[in-house]
């Protein structure tokens, strides 16, 4: 399962090596890394580029680019046949020779110390590999565990703010609540306060209408009465 996933990321991150490569070589003046990355995306098109897995492989030296140079830059290296047949051949880079003629050519087999060195090359580029993958579940866990946390951080925010805005419908109902109170106090306060005004009166025209004789001044204020008294009925 880690091979075939490892698979997957080397092909894709080969693909975008080459797109990278070519818009290096599109390099103009006044082109900096971000135009060449910018460059690099178009010719990739759309999809995942693996530009981060990328700039996590590249600075392992079997990433670097490896240029496919054709005879001219690399022109072969001439042999020295003993049956002067004019066979021409040259040296790769694992230091095995390789004869060609115009009918084809073949190769000659690895040697024991370059199998040897390539045998030492695939378990270190195993431990590589496994390394990076596990670097690679490390940054996914550690972006999943920052994600729900935000999610989480955003949630407490939200009920929060609805906390918030339940306890302020509920001051302003108590609010509502002790103004109708006071209201209503202040209305027996004043209703209690017409009837204590109410009562002095009356007591003060029954006294003057059981006198037998007034004098100006009282049967004026005894008209008076009765008519704040009889308004007072009439209009309460």
């Amino acid at each position: 399962m880690l091979t075939n996933r490892w698979g997957r990321i080397a092909a894709g991150v080969s693909k975008w090596v080459g797109h990278y490569e070519e818009a290096k070589r599109r390099h103009t003046s006044g082109m900096n890394d971000h135009d060449i990355m910018v460059e690099a995306c178009v010719l990739h098109g759309s999809g995942t580029n693996f530009e981060n897995q990328w700039h996590l492989l590249k600075k392992y030296p079997r990433w670097s680019e490896v240029l496919k140079k054709d005879e001219n830059e690399h022109p072969p290296t001439p042999s020295t046949p003993s049956d002067g047949s004019g066979k021409r051949g040259r040296v790769n880079e694992d230091e095995n020779f390789t004869p060609t003629d115009d009918g084809g050519s073949t190769t000659r087999p690895m040697g024991v110390k370059v199998q040897k060195r390539n045998k030492g090359k695939s378990k270190v580029d195993d431990t590589e590999i496994s390394n990076l993958v596990s670097k690679f579940d490390q940054n996914n866990e550690i972006m999943l565990k920052r994600y729900q946390q935000a999610e989480q951080t955003t949630l407490l925010k939200q009920q929060f703010l609805q906390q918030e805005a339940m306890e302020l419908e509920l001051d302003r109902a108590r609010i509502d609540l002790e103004w109708q109170r006071y209201a209503a106090e202040q209305m027996r306060i004043d209703e209690e306060a017409a009837n204590n005004k109410w009562m002095r009166k009356m007591k003060m025209y029954e006294s003057l209408n059981q006198r037998s004789t007034l004098n100006p001044a009282e049967e004026e204020a005894k008209a008076k009465l009765f008519i704040e008294l009889y308004d007072f009925y009439v209009y309460k």
